[in-house]
């Protein structure tokens, strides 16, 4: 099985179709800031402990009259990433493949995602601190939405 999926990525390397990405560079395809869209994040609450699961809520909305239609570059759509008191970036859960990928939002209309995160990084569990976690529209790093501070015991 691993070896047939290995052919599968590397055939799809070669053929230009796909790159798995974390997703961590601006995309040349995101769109423009848009009047009337905009990116809300929430969290359960303010204080984690060690150990604690967080759970964020990332909502889009289109309040404008027209739809946003945008092609991201990548599979990532709604998500969230986290940034240390330095504003250094700890953790995305962003892997993705990169293909284009067509993202849609009705006039009037609001996308929910509910996501969470073990306090981790990349690596092990983050230290005690004050982190920021905010909401994207895919690795479009100009399309953010506003950011909630939590802190870990």
């Amino acid at each position: 099985m691993a070896r047939t999926i290995q052919s599968f990525i590397a055939a799809s390397l070669a053929a230009g179709i796909i790159l798995i990405s974390g997703c961590h560079t601006d995309c040349p395809n995101c769109p423009p800031p848009l009047e009337g869209y905009y990116i809300t994040t929430e969290t359960s609450k303010s204080t984690y402990y060690l150990g604690d699961t967080v759970h964020i809520t990332v909502a889009a909305t289109n309040n404008s009259e027209d739809p946003f239609e945008t092609t991201l570059c990548s599979s990532c759509q709604l998500g969230y990433e986290v940034l240390d008191a330095e504003g250094n970036l700890v953790f995305s859960p962003f892997a993705c493949y990169q293909v284009l990928t067509p993202y849609a939002l009705p006039a009037h209309e609001t996308d929910i995602v509910e996501l969470t995160w073990n306090l981790k990084d990349p690596n092990d569990l983050v230290a005690t601190g004050i982190y920021q976690i905010y909401g994207a529209l895919g690795q479009c790093r100009h399309v953010v939405g506003d950011t909630v501070t939590v802190t870990v015991q």
